[in-house]
């Protein structure tokens, strides 16, 4: 960090500091709790992380199907700015891909496709940050709400897509049956 005379009198911190949490806790507990050698052995195990890189905007899928996952890509995937800094992976920075696309279903669902037979595939989404919440009653409960909403699920914005989808889906199944088996691929 730079020293400023105006950081010493506690008036420029806003031009000094680049984020207010450091990330090395976190990177400490995930070198302790993850193998990443297992967590590459993508025939046992699939995992995209997703990251917005800081200086195009542009969102980044970490995929350990055709990158060796570390744990800065972990890290990348969980530096939520301006509380946790961004995260250098080779010569480019990045942040957390919320920022972009806080729920990336299209990379679940392709993901989903990839595997191979007649098997069950589930997409579970996990709400971390509640749509509905009491009105808030002060500046502190202002911000609070603000960065729910930001990083709040838009899945309800695609329930009708998905629902249109599905339906689209089922009817090209009935319509199969009724196909002679020598026009089918």
């Amino acid at each position: 960090m730079r020293e400023c005379i105006g950081c010493a009198k506690n008036i420029c911190w806003h031009r000094c500091f680049v984020q207010v949490y450091s990330l090395e806790p976190l990177r400490r507990t995930l070198r302790d709790l993850v193998d990443v050698d297992k967590l590459n052995q993508s025939a046992d195990t699939r995992l995209v992380l997703g990251a917005v890189n800081v200086t195009t905007g542009e969102p980044k899928y970490f995929d350990n199907r055709s990158d060796r996952l570390e744990i800065d890509h972990i890290i990348a995937s969980a530096s939520i700015p301006p509380a946790f800094p961004m995260t250098p992976i080779g010569a480019k920075h990045y942040w957390d891909g919320g920022l972009f696309l806080n729920t990336p279903l299209s990379s679940a669902i392709n993901c989903l496709e990839q595997i191979p037979g007649n098997v069950r595939r589930e997409l579970i989404v996990v709400e971390l940050f509640p749509m509905s919440a009491p009105l808030p009653k002060d500046m502190a409960e202002v911000t609070n709400r603000l960065w729910q909403l930001i990083f709040a699920s838009k899945l309800k914005i695609d329930q009708k897509l998905f629902r249109t989808i599905n339906e689209t889906i089922d009817l090209m199944r009935k319509i199969e049956e009724h196909i002679p088996a020598q026009f089918r691929h």
